[in-house]
């Protein structure tokens, strides 16, 4: 675009176009300009002053109006904390732990418990697989079935156009179904429904 289709004539009306009437308004006003890259502007010297008086005006306002986060948080501003008794430190500085009984124990058995896992079988694994990729096919289905729907063909002419595309598709869910549950739980839906099958 040269400088002369740059320069702005004469402004469209407000109640015309907005859009064309707000960039037409900036640039005659030369608060910014187009740049040499295709969709992007640059903001010129008047518009950065604009910009920074904008900027402190909001920041006077938010600061007097108390409107923000406390820049430091005492315990005096935490009144659901009940005060604890602070109890002399020795001379080593080291404390001990004051634990209550029975509690830790049951804490530790608890966990334990929880990340023990039953002796492998063939038989739950193969459920448990089988239930999963059959979980991930029926929405696999249903996904194909609603966009055929939107586009008015059938899910067979679908199928006749772009099976591998398709197939890539599934494959992207299973991956997508089976990696965030053995990343973060451990274990999929299927471990969860058999794990305690015989």
């Amino acid at each position: 675009m040269s400088d002369n289709e740059r320069q702005v004539k004469q402004i469209t009306p407000k109640s015309e176009d907005f859009s064309k009437w707000y960039v037409e308004l900036i640039l005659k006003a030369e608060l910014a300009d187009y740049a040499p890259m295709k969709g992007m502007m640059v903001i010129r010297p008047y518009g950065y002053a604009v910009w920074e008086n904008i900027q402190r005006l909001l920041d006077r306002r938010i600061k007097d109006s108390g409107i923000g986060l406390p820049e430091k948080v005492t315990q005096a501003t935490l009144p659901f904390e009940k005060a604890i008794p602070r109890e002399e430190i020795p001379a080593g500085g080291k404390v001990a732990p004051v634990r209550e009984e029975g509690r830790y124990e049951e804490e530790a058995e608890e966990e334990e418990a929880a990340r023990e896992r039953p002796p492998f079988k063939l038989t739950v694994f193969l459920k448990a697989k089988s239930f999963d990729v059959l979980f991930v096919t029926v929405f696999w289905l249903a996904s194909l079935w609603l966009a055929a729907r939107s586009m008015d063909v059938t899910i067979f002419q679908m199928f006749g156009v772009v099976p591998a595309g398709l197939f890539v598709f599934l494959g992207a869910l299973l991956v997508l179904y089976f990696f965030p549950f053995y990343f973060f739980l451990g274990e999929t839906l299927g471990d969860r429904l058999f794990r305690d099958d015989d």
